[in-house]
């Protein structure tokens, strides 16, 4: 992590806990409240539990193997009760989040930078919201770091299931499908790919339909879903050239060159190609605002040492996530913030793109310096 002064570690983590506090709470309570998405979700569960075509509800863009998932997770508690216990789940699922960056900070738990880095995760702005509207945004994410983790500890099939499951919302986390099957773990992606595989034949028997139409139907929904994000590329493309053949081109533009680059990066550290991919989601498809905690990772192992005891200077690959990560604070719903908007977003898609491209660079590098040293033991 980026070497700072101890006193000024000391200035900016209270503050920082402060601003935890208030954004947990926040969201929270909002969470309790309303969950508006939450509750999209609980009248998709419900006709999935009458075996009726959840996807009669322009509302469902899950895909099918979610909807078994959702059934477990949603399906067997009362509307008031509802809220709370998914709010639970969320916060177990940023707990577990907390949890990978303070494994992967490099710093342990005793150091406060790490701390910091804690008292950022909670604050931020996509955590506080998907809090608040009950959204399934922590989780996948969560999930597919420690299938990562899971994966460095030799834990293959644990990791398989891990992703599998990840996968109910494959936006977010598809990215990674590439990276192990450009790294070679095809027992882990059997695995993923495997649950997935279950988890659709099992709503197509439960539905009595056909894996095609059901398929079909979700592809439907999604689609007016293309131009509803915030800093995707086929969003990007979209307000400026409306039409969805443009959006569509953006998106396939995007699918080949996360390919590309995911190719190209596949010797560096699988969790630095992780946090690419994670990127690279939250670039290709449709997110909203609750969908950008994918940049938090790209954040954290930039801010990291590349080595034990590394003592890392301050340059551009110190001040970009940092500039991200003060962003991802920023509030929109205040009126004298939100006339700025436009500008936080523009700044906030400007920033993700060149942490993105730090983080490739970063992976690249380091399987040069790798390959570098293989030919010098060679030699």
């Amino acid at each position: 992590m980026v070497t700072v002064r101890r006193w000024w570690i000391w200035v900016i983590f209270p503050g920082l806990v402060a601003l935890a506090v208030v954004s947990l709470g926040w969201g929270a309570r909002a969470a309790l409240l309303d969950s508006a998405d939450l509750l999209r979700r609980a009248e998709e569960v419900q006709l999935f539990l009458k075996q009726m075509n959840p996807y009669a509800d322009p509302d469902c863009t899950y895909p099918p193997s979610a909807m078994p998932v959702f059934a477990g997770l949603v399906g067997p508690w009362s509307e008031s009760a509802l809220p709370a216990v998914y709010l639970g789940l969320n916060l177990l699922a940023l707990a577990g989040l907390m949890a990978w960056v303070a494994n992967e900070s490099g710093r342990g738990w005793r150091d406060p930078s790490t701390w910091c880095l804690l008292a950022w995760c909670v604050a931020c702005r996509p955590v506080r919201a998907g809090l608040a509207l009950g959204q399934f945004h922590i989780i996948p994410i969560t999930l597919a770091l420690w299938a990562t983790v899971s994966l460095t500890t030799g834990r293959q099939y644990v990791a398989g299931v891990l992703l599998g499951l990840a996968l109910i919302k494959p936006t977010m986390v598809y990215p990674i499908v590439l990276v192990w099957a450009f790294t070679g773990y095809w027992r882990s992606l059997a695995t993923a790919l495997a649950i997935q595989a279950a988890l659709t034949i099992g709503c197509s028997l439960w539905l009595g339909v056909p894996i095609w139409d059901l398929t079909h139907d979700w592809m439907v929904n999604a689609r007016g879903q293309m131009n509803a994000g915030t800093l995707d590329l086929p969003t990007l493309v979209g307000t400026i050239w409306a039409g969805e053949r443009a959006r569509l081109a953006a998106t396939v533009l995007m699918l080949g060159l996360s390919t590309v680059l995911l190719w190209n990066a596949r010797k560096g550290r699988i969790i630095d190609q992780t946090a690419l991919a994670l990127a690279l989601a939250a670039f290709g498809t449709y997110h909203r605002h609750y969908d950008l905690g994918l940049l938090m990772p790209a954040v954290v192992v930039l801010l990291r040492p590349q080595v034990p005891g590394e003592r890392q200077s301050w340059n551009l690959q110190s001040y970009l996530p940092l500039g991200l990560a003060a962003l991802l604070i920023v509030p929109t719903n205040p009126a004298w913030i939100k006339r700025h908007e436009a500008w936080v977003d523009a700044l906030v898609a400007g920033l993700s793109y060149a942490v993105a491209w730090l983080v490739y660079r970063r992976c690249v590098l380091c399987a040069n310096a790798e390959a570098s040293g293989t030919e010098q033991s060679l030699a």
